[in-house]
């Protein structure tokens, strides 16, 4: 998909008479021609998917731990709230109850 980004980009690039709008990736027409010399070549960094789902299980468990200190309900309870809520599905079976911790639960919710 992002292949067929860069082909459209260099089409755009081309049919629009050479004008480079932005400077986030010079296409290899551009490099051949010499246009964008004073471009900065922009890395591509891969991050393992193993540590992306490590991190998303630690922070619904942190939900979960959270939410069981707060309201009357298990961990695993939490945790199922804290995971429907963070994948955004919501079916609202579970919902806090106790309004004094309400900004700390917005807060947790929009940082997820």
């Amino acid at each position: 998909m992002y292949g067929n980004y860069l082909k459209l980009k260099h089409f755009l690039f081309v049919k629009r008479g050479g004008r480079k709008e932005r400077r986030e990736h010079v296409c290899e027409h551009c490099q051949r021609h010499g246009i964008g010399h004073d471009m900065h070549v922009i890395e591509e960094q891969r991050i393992p998917a193993l540590l992306v789902l490590a991190i998303l299980v630690l922070y619904t468990a942190l939900g979960g731990v959270l939410m069981s200190k707060i309201e009357t309900w298990t961990f695993f309870t939490s945790f199922y709230w804290s995971f429907i809520t963070m994948t955004t599905v919501g079916f609202g079976d579970l919902m806090p109850r106790r309004d004094e911790y309400m900004y700390i639960i917005l807060l947790y919710i929009i940082l997820g």
